[in-house]
């Protein structure tokens, strides 16, 4: 006698698998598949997870640069300027300059008691 039973061919195991979907009644075998269906999704999306992206990037490092502490308003405003693009930079100058200017008319309006 024998411990484990003899090999079967795979025709003969869709065979059985065959006869036994027909024994059962339509919405037995409706959710047989389902059920099924669903645990391969399952499985499916599990798996899909555990593979990471090949294509992953990670994102740029951006450094900050050290400053003395000691520096002066001007020092500031000078590498600011350096920093800034040209259309920008003109856009900044353009706009202290009317800051000046309300600065001067507030001023002025104040002297003579405008405000």
């Amino acid at each position: 006698m024998s411990m484990f039973p003899r090999p079967v061919r795979p025709s003969r195991a869709l065979g059985d698998l065959w006869q036994f979907v027909r024994s059962r009644t339509r919405h037995e075998v409706f959710f047989g598949f389902l059920a099924v269906g669903i645990t391969a999704l399952w499985f499916v999306a599990i798996f899909n997870k555990l593979n990471p992206d090949p294509e992953y990037k990670a994102p740029p490092v951006f450094y900050a640069k050290q400053w003395a502490a000691n520096r002066t308003v001007a020092d500031v405003r000078a590498q600011q300027k350096k920093d800034l693009p040209g259309e920008l930079a003109a856009q900044r100058e353009r706009e202290e300059a009317a800051r000046i200017q309300r600065q001067r008319y507030d001023k002025l309006a104040k002297q003579f008691g405008l405000d």
